[in-house]
């Protein structure tokens, strides 16, 4: 996918931090993402530009996004907290289940004879 980046609009989409303050089992997407300071080191046209391109990219794509380590930290995230608060994240566990904004819930299924 290619992402103009003079088109990154910053999402609106709430404070999520409320959602994982004092919450062991639950972390922003946002703050799960590091630069490469490898790559940035030996590539002397990015570095001065790449670390805000970066970040402004992270925050376009995972600023809604909240990590739970547990399928019920999940659900507990996004339907009841969030609720409270009146904020739509999607939440997505370590195991891959995804609960989106509105409520869907989105979970890997086994393979027959597991």
């Amino acid at each position: 996918t290619f992402l103009s980046l003079d088109r990154l609009d910053d999402p609106k989409v709430g404070d999520m931090s409320s959602l994982t303050q004092g919450r062991a089992g639950r972390r922003l997407a946002t703050l799960c993402v590091q630069h490469n300071d490898k790559f940035l080191q030996r590539q002397d046209y990015w570095r001065d530009t790449a670390p805000a391109a970066i970040d402004r990219t992270v925050n376009f794509l995972l600023k809604g996004v909240v990590i739970a380590d547990t399928l019920e930290e999940a659900k507990q995230t996004s339907y009841v907290d969030a609720k409270k608060m009146s904020l739509l994240p999607r939440v997505v566990t370590l195991e891959g289940e995804v609960i989106a904004p509105n409520g869907n819930m989105s979970v890997k299924s086994l393979a027959a004879g597991r």
